[in-house]
């Protein structure tokens, strides 16, 4: 970008500035630390900020951000090394299933290092698998708001580690619970679901006390793909521990994801702290250049703006936000829960292969993911789409592209390499929704983005555990490639009626409750209509703000 908004010492340059004389001598790294909106908050003080140098990399904030990469690695690790393990721990051939010679079954491998049916200790049905794999997020949905006010109030560094290593524990507890009764690890996964859903929300208060403006998206992407790559590790090493004698096979791939989780605590406990002016290794000048860079970003308490409820809920905007979440949550917790039973019920590899090719396609939704975000930025940086046009064609490719290939998944049969194939295209192109509906909140409402993301991560809930528990319904014992078809259809109808419903409704303007002047009383209506004036203003001041800091 050659487009460059004048910076705010060539603003003052006849008065000298609000502070008078001096303002000129601002370190000019510093106020490029800060978007161009806000240099005059630095000037303002520019007394005490004319000796604070950019502090780069590396740094407190780093390691901090680093050690909540690997809490999230550790988070998802815990959340899926169960899709994995449930296919050792289920006794198959105690289960009723069709007859294996039908020939809507796919035959058996020749090869001897392929199996389908484990020797495990339980004699689950689908139907109860389903509400062992969903249980999980009944807890979830219920802690999701709480943490991010646990955080605010407390601090996210105590919640972060409270939600860690109370389901590190769990974890542990789990092939106690699973050998004792059925409803007791029920029980077990709804309190993990209680506790891992404070540390999304946790994470995120703490990043923004804790990120320098021009760091935030990189930080933010970097921390919570964790996720992801928790995913991507945990498939493939809870297959291989699962298929293992180490500490009884399945147990360990608890055991040792829960030990893992408690060290993770020990480490965090004893680095991370709520803000960086209380860190006691973190130097001066760090802590310097981040508080001066935060100082017109982060609201102190008593500065918080009153959440309009009533406007958000009748805005059409949020409501698109809302419901594509929810279907792009359906259709990723069908795979994520799922997927290593139909590769091992269905296309019969053993459960080595099964946890290796179940990594796959989150490995290519990481990748994806992460470059769309930064292909995103560049085409609304460069002008080249506006902030709606973005939003709709990236989630338009993370949502309709799966749609595509799913359909292509329950009719490719029992070729396995295809199937295979189709599948981490879906993942991975599910991965574009991130730069789509994932990131919209802060385009209608920056100032209480934290809170629509918490209320639509709360309603997205409902999806992950009604997945398994529908697939469990719908297979009902018939593993047979008709069965799987229905699973297959009934997600792609979800994903493009969510899709469909976000395109139709949602626009990438400020809305009017945003402001905090805003009036209830004031007889104002949101709507989801089209403001070329109003989107092209929000446009060219966003270009400015990108231009000035590079």
């Amino acid at each position: 970008m050659t487009m460059a908004a004048p910076s705010s010492s060539e603003r003052h340059a006849d008065t000298g500035g609000p502070c008078g004389n001096g303002t000129e001598n601002v370190n000019e790294e510093t106020k490029r630390a800060v978007p161009s909106d806000d240099q005059d908050c630095l000037d303002g003080d520019a007394s005490n900020l004319s000796s604070v140098p950019v502090h780069t990399f590396p740094g407190m904030r780093h390691l901090v951000a680093f050690l909540g990469f690997l809490g999230f690695v550790n988070v998802y690790s815990m959340r899926v090394n169960l899709s994995v393990a449930i296919v050792a721990m289920v006794n198959s051939s105690a289960i009723s299933h069709v007859n294996t010679s039908s020939p809507d079954v796919c035959p058996l491998p020749n090869n001897t290092n392929t199996s389908t049916n484990y020797n495990g200790e339980f004699a689950w049905t689908e139907e109860e698998q389903g509400i062992i794999l969903g249980s999980f997020f009944w807890g979830y949905i219920a802690t999701n708001i709480l943490g991010g006010r646990l955080a605010e109030n407390f601090g996210g560094h105590i919640v972060m580690g409270v939600g860690v290593g109370a389901t590190s524990v769990l974890t542990l507890l789990t092939p106690y619970a699973a050998r004792s009764s059925v409803n007791l690890f029920i029980a077990l996964r709804v309190a993990e679901g209680l506790t891992e859903g404070l540390t999304f929300p946790a994470m995120m208060a703490m990043l923004a006390v804790w990120t320098p403006p021009l760091e935030r998206t990189q930080t933010v992407i970097g921390v919570f793909s964790g996720a992801i790559f928790g995913t991507v590790l945990a498939l493939p090493a809870s297959g291989y521990l699962c298929s293992s004698t180490f500490l009884g096979g399945w147990p360990a791939a608890f055991y040792i994801f829960g030990a893992i989780g408690v060290l993770w605590l020990l480490v965090w406990a004893a680095i991370a702290r709520r803000t960086p002016e209380k860190h006691p290794w973190m130097s001066d000048k760090e802590k310097l250049y981040i508080g001066a860079s935060l100082r017109c970003q982060v609201q102190q308490p008593e500065q918080s703006l009153p959440v309009p409820y009533r406007a958000i809920f009748t805005s059409m905007p949020f409501y698109a936000i809302a419901v594509c979440h929810m279907a792009q949550n359906y259709v990723f917790y069908v795979l994520l829960t799922e997927l290593p039973t139909y590769l091992n019920n269905i296309l019969h590899f053993d459960i080595k292969q099964n946890s290796l090719l179940s990594a796959l396609p989150y490995f290519a939704m990481f990748v994806f993911g992460v470059s769309c975000a930064f292909v995103c930025d560049f085409l609304r940086a460069s002008g080249r789409l506006t902030t709606t046009q973005a939003r709709l064609i990236f989630s338009s490719i993370g949502m309709l592209g799966p749609a595509v290939f799913l359909v292509a998944v329950a009719y490719t049969g029992c070729d396995a390499v295809l199937s295979v194939t189709m599948l981490t295209l879906a993942v991975g192109l599910n991965g574009a929704t991130g730069s789509g509906h994932g990131c919209a909140h802060l385009d209608i409402a920056p100032n209480f983005g934290g809170t629509l993301m918490g209320i639509t991560n709360t309603v997205a809930t409902v999806p992950a555990f009604l997945a398994p528990l529908t697939v469990g319904a719908l297979i009902s014992g018939q593993e047979t490639l008709e069965r799987w078809r229905l699973v297959f259809w009934l997600t792609v109808i979800i994903i493009v009626a969510g899709n469909t419903f976000f395109v139709a409704y949602y626009r990438g303007e400020l809305q009017p409750w945003n402001e905090p002047n805003y009036e209830p009383d004031s007889g104002s209506v949101n709507s989801s209509e089209s403001d070329d004036d109003q989107e092209t203003e929000d446009e060219d001041r966003y270009l400015v703000r990108q231009s000035s800091g590079n």
